[in-house]
């Protein structure tokens, strides 16, 4: 699990803690030189981690950075809520 951000709020000193042992990296999208709603940005993620899109669920609510992240052929859903995200997690592992 990774977190993929445009934000700044995982550096929180009150945050970060809470998230150390729950994201395997925090990754940056500036850092890859894009904006989360472009494709080139998920398919330059893949690459660096080493993985194949369609191996990978990416989670965002954001509608434009799900059609980003579908267009680079990753597996999406966009949050609505952690009860929505608990039950489409479940029905992909049936």
């Amino acid at each position: 699990v990774y977190l993929f951000t445009d934000g700044r709020l995982h550096a929180l000193p009150e945050i970060s803690p809470a998230l150390e042992g729950v994201f395997r990296s925090i990754i940056k999208v500036e850092d890859l030189g894009y904006v989360k709603s472009q494709p080139e940005a998920y398919l330059t993620l893949a690459y660096r981690l080493g993985f194949a899109p369609d191996d990978a669920l990416f989670v965002d609510d954001k509608p434009a950075n799900i059609e980003a992240a579908t267009a680079a052929g990753y597996v999406t859903h966009l949050y609505v809520s952690n009860d929505d995200l608990v039950r489409y997690i479940n029905q992909l592992l049936i």
